[in-house]
C-alpha cells in the first residue's frame, strides 16, 4: 500500500520511479523549490527531465525570443519571437505533467539576491556568456543555503559545475556477495551514509594546474581552459558589446598559461580552446537541422567548430543539448534524493570525440 502523502495519481503516474527510489525520494521530489535560470537548449531539456520526473520548477530569464532560439527551444514556436522566453515556454512545459507547477521569474540574472534565492533548494543557471555572473549567483546560494548547479553548451562541448555545500551528505549503496562456496548465504544490501565538501565555483575555476596531482591534470580537459580564458577576458574587460577579437583571447590565454608555467602541448591545442571560447561567448544559437544532416554526419564534421555558423556564431547542437540535459538532471535527481554519489565537482563532455570528463 502506497503512503497516504502520495496520491493515487501520483502513485499511478511515478510508479517506476517509486519501485527504483522508493517512496520518500518521490516525495522529495514532489516537494523540491527548483530554481532554474535562463533558458538555453541545455536547460530547456533539464526542465523537461525535472517536470517528467514530478518536480516543481521555476524558470528564469529575461530575455525575449529570438529566431535562432527556436533551434534548440522546442517549447517556442514561431509566433512567440519578440515574447519573454519563460512567458512563452511555460504553458507548453505546464502540458507535460498536470501534477507540478512551473512557475517563471522574468528578472535578470544579476538581479537574483538572497531574498529570491532563500526560497528555493536547488538551483541551476545556464550563463557561460557571463562566468562573473555564475560566481556571484553561486556565492549567493552558498549564503542561503541553496544547491549550486551551473552548465552549458556551446558546439560540440558542454560541462556541468556542482557545488553542493560544505557538509553534502548522502546515502551509498553496496551490494555484498556471498563468497564462492558459502551455502545459505544471499545478497546483502548495505547502505551507509557518506558525507562531502564542495568547493565554490570561483575557488574551483581559479584551481592552479600546477597544484593538481598527475592523475588529475590528466583529467582536465581544454574546455576548463575555455571556462578559465573566458573569465579571464571578461575580468581583463576585454569584451564590448560582444565584438572581442581572436588576437585578444590568444593574449588573454597565452598569459593564462605563462602563470601555469606549462606549454599548450602539455594538454591541449590552444586553437581548439580559443575557437570553443569564442563559441561560448558569442552565445548564439543555430539548428544543426539534424532531420537533413543527421546527427551522425554532423559528428563525422572534423572541422564543425571552425565553421563560421558552430565556432563563429555560438551554436548549441540539438544532440549536445539533450546529451547534457539528461547528465543535469541526473545529478538534480540525485541531490534531491540523496541517493548515490554525486559528481564532484566538473562533468566536462567533448562531443567531437565522444570523450567525457569527470574532475574529482
Amino acid at each position: 500500500m502506497v503512503e497516504v502523502d502520495i496520491s493515487e495519481n501520483e502513485a499511478a503516474l511515478y510508479d517506476r520511479q517509486i519501485r527504483l527510489w522508493g517512496v520518500e525520494a518521490q516525495k522529495r521530489m514532489r516537494d523540491a523549490k527548483v530554481l532554474i535560470c535562463g533558458l538555453r537548449g541545455t536547460t530547456i531539456e533539464l526542465c523537461k527531465n525535472l517536470i517528467l520526473a514530478g518536480i516543481s520548477v521555476t524558470i528564469q530569464d529575461s530575455d525575449t525570443v529570438k529566431p535562432e532560439d527556436l533551434g534548440t527551444q522546442f517549447f517556442l514556436r514561431e509566433e512567440d519571437i519578440g515574447k519573454n522566453k519563460v512567458e512563452a515556454s511555460q504553458a507548453r512545459m505546464q502540458e507535460l505533467n498536470p501534477l507540478v507547477e512551473v512557475s517563471i521569474l522574468v528578472k535578470p540574472l544579476a538581479d537574483l539576491d538572497g531574498a529570491i534565492i532563500s526560497k528555493f533548494d536547488y538551483v541551476c543557471a545556464c550563463a557561460t556568456k557571463s562566468v562573473g555572473s555564475l560566481i556571484k549567483l553561486n556565492n549567493v546560494c552558498r549564503e542561503n543555503s541553496a544547491l549550486f548547479f551551473c552548465t552549458d553548451s556551446f558546439g560540440l562541448y558542454g560541462y556541468l559545475f556542482l557545488d553542493l555545500g560544505n557538509e553534502y551528505k548522502y546515502i551509498e549503496t553496496t551490494i555484498e556477495t556471498p563468497k564462492p562456496g558459502e551455502e545459505g548465504e544471499e545478497e546483502k544490501k548495505i547502505q551507509k551514509e557518506q558525507i562531502l565538501r564542495f568547493s565554490t565555483l570561483e575557488e574551483a575555476i581559479n584551481t592552479k594546474w600546477k597544484s593538481l596531482s598527475t592523475k588529475k591534470r590528466k583529467r582536465v580537459p581544454e574546455t576548463f581552459f575555455t571556462l578559465r580564458t573566458l573569465y579571464e577576458v571578461e575580468k581583463a574587460n576585454k569584451i564590448s558589446n560582444g565584438n572581442e577579437t581572436k588576437i585578444e583571447m590568444d593574449a588573454v590565454l597565452e598569459k593564462l598559461l605563462k602563470n601555469e608555467q606549462m606549454e599548450p602541448a602539455q594538454l591541449f591545442q590552444t586553437e581548439n580552446v580559443l575557437e570553443s571560447a569564442e563559441t561560448a561567448r558569442l552565445g548564439a544559437e543555430i539548428n544543426p537541422v539534424c532531420a537533413v544532416m543527421g546527427a551522425a554526419q554532423l559528428f563525422q564534421t572534423e572541422n564543425v567548430l571552425e565553421s563560421a555558423e558552430t565556432a563563429r556564431l555560438g551554436a548549441e547542437i540539438n544532440p549536445v543539448c539533450a546529451v547534457m540535459g539528461g547528465v543535469v538532471g541526473q545529478e538534480v535527481l540525485k541531490a534531491i534524493s540523496r541517493k548515490d554519489k554525486p559528481i564532484t565537482n566538473f562533468f566536462f563532455f567533448d562531443g567531437m570525440y565522444m570523450d567525457i570528463f569527470r574532475i574529482n
